[in-house]
C-alpha cells in the first residue's frame, strides 16, 4: 500500500504520468485487494489504465485465474508448509541438532520462503485475473539463477525494481563510479533489510547482500577488463563443459543466498551467529533421516521444479488457451483435490505477512 502510493506520487512529480482525476480509481489502485498485503507491487502506469478500461470477463481469464490460484495453493500448502515442519523445529532450538541438520535447514529455508511467497504471488495474480486484471510476474525461476545479480533480477521483481528506480538510481546508481555504486547498493540493501523488520538480524541480512552484489559486479567488471586488455577470445564451450559450469554457478548462487537466509530466518542475531559458528565444522554432518523422509524431501524438490518448469518453460498460457474448456476444468479440479489431500493440516502463516 505504501510503496504503491509512493510510486504514484513520485511518478506524477517526475511528470512521467498524468495525475488521475478520479479518486475512486486512485483508491482502487493503492488498495487493490489481491496483491495489497504482499505484492506484486504494481506501478500506476500499468494498473490504472486497466482499472479505467475494464474488459468483459472471458473463459480464458477465468481458466488462467483458477490455474494460478491452484498452483499458488499447491506451492504454499504442500511445498512451503511441509518444508516449514522441519525448518521451524530446527530454528526453534538449533543446539539440539547436528551440523548436517543445520545445513539442511539453511538450504531448505530458501525453498520454503520461495514457494511461500511465490505461492502468494500466484494467488494474487490469479485472483486479479478473475476480474480481468493482469498483474506483473513477481518471480522468474530465482532458485536456478546463475549469478547473484540474476537472482535479484528474478526474485520479488516488483520490490527489487522499486528499490532500483526510487532509491538506487536517485542515489547515483552506477553513474558515479564503482565505489559509489557499491555504497549505494549497501544503503539500498540495508534499508531493504530494515524494511523487513527493525531487528538486527534483518539489517545484517541486508548488509550481507549489500556486500555480495557489489563483489559480484566488481568480479564481472574485472573479468571483462581482463579479457579486453589481453584480447582474449573465448570459443564457445562444449555442451558438457557449458552445462557443468552453469550448474556450478547455479549451486554457488544458491549457496550464497541460503547462507544469507540464516540471518533472515533466525529469530534474533545471537541465534544466527550460533548457526554460523556450527556450519563450518564437519564434526557431526550426518543427519538422521528415515528413507521415507528422504523420499518425501525428494518429492517436494521435484514438485518445486515441476511447477517452475510448467509456468516458465512450458508456455502454459498458450497451451492452456488451446485446450478444451472441459479439460481445463478437470485439470484445475484435480489440482485443488491434490492440494487438499497432500496439504499440511495446520495453519502456517505466510512469511511475508509479518513485514
Amino acid at each position: 500500500y505504501t510503496f504503491q502510493s509512493m510510486s504514484y506520487t513520485i511518478e506524477v512529480y517526475r511528470k512521467k504520468i498524468q495525475p488521475e482525476k478520479d479518486i475512486i480509481q486512485v483508491a482502487t489502485y493503492v488498495a487493490f485487494f489481491p496483491q495489497l498485503v504482499a505484492g506484486p507491487i504494481e506501478r500506476a502506469d500499468r494498473l490504472l489504465p486497466q482499472l479505467a478500461d475494464p474488459k468483459s470477463l472471458n473463459l480464458n481469464d477465468i481458466g488462467m485465474g483458477l490455474t494460478r490460484i491452484a498452483f499458488g495453493l499447491f506451492r504454499k500448502l504442500v511445498i512451503a508448509d511441509r518444508v516449514a515442519l522441519y525448518v521451524n523445529v530446527v530454528y526453534d532450538d538449533p543446539s539440539r541438532f547436528t551440523t548436517g541438520e543445520l545445513w539442511l535447514a539453511a538450504l531448505l529455508f530458501l525453498v520454503q520462503i520461495y514457494h511461500d511467497f511465490a505461492g502468494y504471488s500466484d494467488m494474487a495474480i490469479g485472483s486479479a485475473r478473475l476480474f480481468g486484471i493482469h498483474l506483473m510476474e513477481n518471480f522468474k525461476l530465482p532458485l536456478i539463477a546463475p549469478t547473484i545479480g540474476a537472482f535479484w533480477n528474478r526474485w520479488h521483481i516488483s520490490l527489487s525494481t522499486w528499490f532500483r528506480d526510487y532509491l538506487f538510481l536517485p542515489l547515483g546508481g552506477f553513474r558515479k563510479g564503482g565505489q559509489r555504486a557499491a555504497l549505494n547498493a549497501m544503503v539500498v540493501f540495508a534499508l531493504c533489510g530494515l524494511w523487513h523488520g527493525a531487528e538486527w538480524h534483518y539489517v545484517s541480512w541486508g548488509i550481507y547482500h549489500g556486500f555480495a552484489l557489489p563483489i559480484y559486479v566488481a568480479w564481472r567488471s574485472w573479468k571483462r577488463k581482463r579479457k579486453k586488455k589481453k584480447g582474449i577470445t573465448l570459443s564457445a564451450p562444449g555442451a558438457f563443459a557449458g552445462t557443468a559450469w552453469l550448474t556450478l554457478c547455479i549451486l554457488t548462487t544458491y549457496l550464497v543466498n541460503a547462507f544469507g537466509c540464516v540471518f533472515f530466518r533466525s529469530p534474533d542475531l545471537p541465534t544466527a551467529w550460533y548457526v554460523f559458528s556450527r556450519l563450518p565444522f564437519p564434526s557431526d554432518l550426518d543427519p538422521v533421516f528415515s528413507p521415507l523422509a528422504i523420499l518425501g524431501l525428494l518429492a517436494i524438490l521435484a514438485g518445486s521444479m515441476l511447477i517452475d518448469v510448467l509456468t516458465e518453460f512450458g508456455n502454459l498460457v498458450d497451451r492452456w488457451n488451446r485446450l478444451p474448456v472441459w479439460t481445463r476444468a478437470v485439470f484445475v479440479t484435480c489440482m485443488f483435490a491434490l492440494t487438499a489431500v497432500t496439504a499440511v493440516n495446520h495453519a502456517e502463516p505466510y512469511i511475508y505477512f509479518q513485514f
